[in-house]
């Protein structure tokens, strides 16, 4: 983004004031309450495309920098990032291999104990696999990099047996 860009965004009244706080270095991030208020709002659907972008990076730092205790809550967040814009984040993992080995991960762990029935997130790894088909049937181009990231998550449910 442009500085314009950046500034529009930042001092945005819609934009969410502890997403801005996070990315200035004035909010961190924790297994808190106010960190899930955080989450649910940069992950919400009805954002605008600048704001889903925003958030994305936001998001995305967050789970790079998260700790054991944050990381337990981010998988389902993975998630609805994931479901909200497929194209977007698979394009996004193919050039950032880094992240996508994040989200495989949080989410591979709660994929897993969905399975094992002590997970309430909404979709089990099936759902979501079909799901996210679904969203990019009209694009073959993402499939293949959908298939490396489902076999990153599989490679994570299997180290959890």
């Amino acid at each position: 983004m442009t500085t314009t860009e950046q500034d529009n965004i930042l001092y945005s009244p819609a934009i969410c004031k502890n997403a801005v706080r996070y990315y200035l270095k004035n909010f961190r991030t924790t297994d808190n309450k106010l960190t899930e208020e955080l989450l649910s709002e940069i992950t919400c659907n009805g954002n605008s495309n600048q704001e889903v972008i925003f958030y994305f990076y936001i998001f995305n730092q967050i789970c790079l920098e998260s700790d054991s205790a944050l990381s337990e809550i981010l998988g389902k967040y993975c998630m609805k990032f994931a479901l909200i814009n497929p194209e977007f984040t698979l394009w996004y993992f193919k050039k950032n291999p880094k992240v996508e080995k994040v989200y495989a991960e949080l989410m591979g762990t709660e994929f897993y104990f969905k399975e094992d029935g002590s997970s309430d997130i909404e979709y089990n790894y099936k759902d979501f696999k079909k799901a996210i088909e679904t969203r990019i049937k009209n694009n073959p181009e993402y499939k293949e990099i959908a298939s490396l990231f489902y076999h990153e998550i599989e490679i994570v449910m299997k180290k959890m047996d």
